[in-house]
């Protein structure tokens, strides 16, 4: 899915705060698009190349999610 149909779609919403996981290139333009909501942006992995068998630390994802829980790590 592309961060920027994610963000609109979850601009309908009004979330309290978004992770992003994304390469750099669509995570910065999906940032871009998001207004008055805190972001915490997690790059992801590709040992294939873009866009084909990606990776995420989940270590990064939990530090995003106990960042805008208030969780002490």
């Amino acid at each position: 899915m592309n961060i920027n149909n994610l963000c609109m779609g979850c601009m309908e919403e009004k979330p309290q705060a978004i992770i992003a996981i994304a390469c750099e290139r669509d995570l910065i333009s999906g940032i871009q698009e998001i207004k008055n909501v805190p972001i915490l942006a997690v790059v992801n992995k590709r040992p294939q190349g873009p866009c084909h068998n990606t990776e995420v630390e989940m270590g990064q994802v939990q530090k995003a999610i106990k960042h805008f829980t208030n969780l002490k790590e």
